[in-house]
């Protein structure tokens, strides 16, 4: 117990030192942060979910040090990371935890407790039977806001839906939106965004639709033409080195490339998905993710990937599942009138970050090679799906096919990502066919940096069209 007592003390400094380290609550904050603070004040319990690298753990952090700062006392705050070495092999050990917390931290049973304890619990679904846990904990209304987080959507879903429904409230963490990207490079960079955010505000006051979006581009057309040569630098790096927080911090992309593939291949797939699920052939699923990073953006059937691996297509199944739970995988049903037909046709799979992509590929060269317009169009349905709630794709029997399709306040947007400016009448078949189909009259074309409209037709920069 006494080690135990020291480990709790070791990863919560506050306690003597009144404030959080620097190296551990970064000062950039992501834009899901505000919603979190307000979240502190609630009863519920607050959980906080995203794959490996997004910053769940940097949220906390902050969490903890806006409460220090706002004079709640050091010792009301206690952070507990369970995949710590420390903590592993210990029966009961919330339950030991919390008793030593009460008797030789507040020195008091909580029961007992005015004032409200905070308790931040890390990669919460490494801990057996956590839900059951929280749930005792919760319902014996103590003065504790529970704050949790892991990396695991289907185990924290599960047991969230199984013990404690009504009790929590869901945050969803992914790697950064470009304008997430955007802001953090304007930051490091001391470029001033004012002007920029007004009109990104103007551009972004309306329901989503085409048109509006078309007229309140040409309106600001101008300011949008000062900032662009930032926006497209900002763009290809984008590209390069993907949405995670992290990538600001390690600037050399080798060493960059290589904490993604540590975490992705080492930690996400030959521990969490192979303890949670009880694989026992972790490679096979790393030759999976390797060749949807390589072939990502095609459609595929499982029958089709089966025989490409020789993985039996039932156990297939099971891993495309698994990888989507971790976040690594984005999967684009085909955009269908009936529900049957959406859900026995093929599906479009990508990797959900281009960086993360390039990485397990080792691609350095990415932005001078034929599949850089896959990685973009990856980076459109990624957006959109985080956008919209859901992305599809299209493809009629005679073939056309349709990139990205989504549903927008009872509107079908179809959009086509062709990442030049120079684009032949032939290229845009697809859209065409679909706007017959469908019965619609707009239709949207992401561009490299052509702006305008064209016969129905809204063409749109990919860096302008990201800031939406």
């Amino acid at each position: 117990m006494e080690q135990l007592l020291e480990a709790l003390e070791a990863r919560n400094p506050w306690w003597t030192s009144g404030a959080v380290s620097k190296e551990f609550a970064s000062e950039t904050k992501r834009p899901e942060f505000p919603k979190l603070l307000d979240e502190l004040d609630e009863k519920r319990i607050t959980t906080i979910y995203g794959p490996r690298r997004v910053g769940k753990t940097t949220l906390m952090y902050q969490l903890i040090e806006h409460l220090l700062k706002k004079g709640t006392e050091p010792k009301r705050l206690i952070y507990i990371s369970l995949e710590d070495p420390s903590f592993e092999f210990q029966e009961n050990l919330l339950q030991k935890i919390f008793e030593l917390y009460q008797k030789f931290v507040i020195k008091r049973p909580l029961s007992e407790s005015r004032d409200r304890v905070y308790v931040f619990l890390d990669e919460i679904h490494y801990l057996d039977g956590w839900e059951k846990w929280l749930k005792k904990y919760f319902d014996m209304k103590l003065p504790v806001k529970f704050v949790v987080s892991g990396s695991s959507a289907l185990l924290l879903q599960k047991g969230l839906r199984e013990f404690l429904v009504g009790r929590s409230m869901e945050f969803k963490i992914m790697p950064l939106s470009f304008w997430g990207y955007v802001k953090i490079k304007a930051a490091a960079s001391k470029k001033d965004l004012s002007k920029l955010e007004t009109i990104r505000k103007r551009l972004n006051r309306h329901p989503f639709t085409i048109t509006k979006l078309h007229s309140t581009v040409k309106q600001d057309l101008l300011e949008w033409e000062s900032h662009r040569q930032f926006l497209e630098n900002c763009f290809l790096e984008y590209v390069e080195r993907g949405g995670f927080p992290e990538s600001f911090e390690t600037p050399n992309l080798t060493r960059w490339y290589e904490k993604l593939t540590s975490d992705m291949l080492k930690k996400t797939i030959f521990r969490d998905i192979t303890q949670a699920y009880g694989i026992k052939s972790p490679k096979n699923v790393e030759r999976l993710v390797l060749f949807l990073a390589e072939e990502g953006g095609q459609t595929f059937s499982t029958s089709s990937i089966s025989r490409n691996l020789d993985i039996d297509r039932a156990t297939l199944a099971s891993y495309l599942t698994y990888l989507s739970d971790a976040f690594i995988i984005s999967e684009a049903p085909l955009f269908a009138k009936s529900s049957e037909k959406r859900l026995r046709s093929n599906k479009k799979l990508y990797i959900t970050d281009s960086g993360l992509r390039n990485a397990l590929l080792l691609d350095f060269d990415i932005l001078h090679k034929p599949k850089l317009g896959l990685v973009v169009e990856s980076i459109v349905h990624n957006h959109c799906k985080q956008l919209f709630g859901e992305a599809y794709y299209w493809r009629s029997a005679s073939r056309y096919e349709v990139d990205v399709v989504v549903s927008s306040n009872g509107s079908i947007i179809p959009i086509e990502v062709k990442y030049k400016d120079k684009i032949k009448k032939k290229e845009l078949r697809g859209l065409a066919r679909f706007l017959r189909s469908f019965n619609t009259k707009t239709a949207l074309v992401v561009t490299k940096g052509k702006f305008g409209c064209e016969q129905g037709l809204v063409f749109i920069p990919i860096w302008l069209f990201l800031l939406t």
